[in-house]
């Protein structure tokens, strides 16, 4: 990997000098390294041999990721989806993502992504998590990782009222059916009134 200066909040000259002239190994660990800098995330590369379709598995505050690295020059196909579903139940994960440095992925890597709620990653969300690496943004919010109505609530009440840490992480662990009953509940009780 090339060792030139780069000024640290700027994106693109991170992606051309760290990313771009990276093996696919070392962008692997400078994927790990982003996601280890924002507080309440725990990431670790897979054994190289052992990986059973993750490179990388990531313990979010709302639960495991298991992320499979494409560092390829070609569009991602559906293989890798496939793949990344596969490590899912070996890791215990939660939710997958397919990360690519190159330009995208196929129209069918795009439907079973969507229908298999695999997030597919680009360059656009790779700027992202560098600058929640940073300091800069929270990861979850910016890009919409919840795949529930429950994280999503929590960072709205996050915003809109100071609520502790211990409350929010107890409003985290609610079943998305139980906020769901709340919501009803409530809109019940504001159209009486």
């Amino acid at each position: 990997m090339k060792n030139r200066m780069y000024d640290p909040n700027d994106f693109e000259q991170f992606y051309a000098q760290r990313i771009l002239n990276a093996s696919a190994v070392d962008v692997e660990r400078l994927i790990t390294e982003m996601f280890n800098r924002i507080p309440g995330w725990k990431a670790k590369t897979t054994p190289p041999s052992n990986d059973f379709g993750a490179d990388i598995i990531a313990q979010s505050p709302i639960g495991i990721y298991a992320i499979q690295v494409k560092h390829w020059k070609g569009k991602v196909g559906n293989d890798a989806v496939q793949a990344v579903l596969g490590a899912m139940p070996v890791w215990k994960a939660k939710y997958a993502i397919v990360i690519t440095t190159g330009p995208g992925f196929t129209q069918s890597a795009k439907i079973q992504a969507q229908h298999a709620k695999v997030k597919l990653w680009g360059k656009r969300e790779l700027a992202i998590l560098y600058k929640a690496s940073l300091g800069q943004s929270d990861l979850l919010s910016q890009l919409s990782l919840e795949y529930s109505v429950a994280p999503s609530f929590v960072l709205l009440a996050k915003r809109y009222w100071q609520l502790s840490k211990p409350v929010l992480s107890v409003m985290k662990k609610v079943p998305v059916h139980l906020w769901i009953l709340l919501v009803i509940i409530m809109i019940f009780i504001f159209n009486r009134h």
